[in-house]
């Protein structure tokens, strides 16, 4: 198990990667082998564990995904960012998906928040509001038992 400091530290040095976009080879392995200084080997692997899943959370967490059936206008995207990107220290790093089983609409994930407009995620409300409704309405299931 990996010690609480330990796991502090990873995540800290997975902050700083990402808001320094330090994505050069040297950058990276100068912080790893910092991460790893004086660690046992056993130890090792589960400091690089930590720093992976703190990296790709910290990831997640700063890229606006905007998935659509059609590529957007650049102003519409400009929009969503300019939205999305309040009240935070640091700009977002944006990714299209062009997504045709929306049917029309869009869905814009950040983090672990979804926030969709789409014809499909509404004729799937449609499709479960309907089917609680043939399976609690007493009429209904009266006449289909007959």
């Amino acid at each position: 198990m990996l010690a609480a400091r330990d796991r502090h530290l990873a995540k800290r040095l997975a902050r700083i990667v990402v808001e320094n976009d330090a994505t050069d080879p040297e950058q990276l392995r100068a912080a790893l082998e910092r991460l790893q200084q004086g660690r046992p080997i056993h130890q090792r692997r589960l400091v690089l564990k930590a720093f992976q899943r703190a990296l790709i959370e910290e990831l997640h967490r700063n890229t606006l995904t905007v998935e659509s059936t059609q590529p957007l206008e650049p102003e519409t995207v400009d929009q969503l960012v300019t939205a999305f990107s309040r009240d935070r220290d640091r700009p977002l790093r944006v990714q299209q998906v062009i997504a045709p089983e929306l049917i029309a609409g869009v869905r814009v994930r950040m983090g672990d928040s979804v926030f969709e407009a789409s014809v499909a995620n509404r004729l799937e409300w449609m499709t479960g509001h309907i089917r609680q409704m043939l399976l609690h309405s007493p009429q209904l299931t009266d006449e289909h038992d007959s």
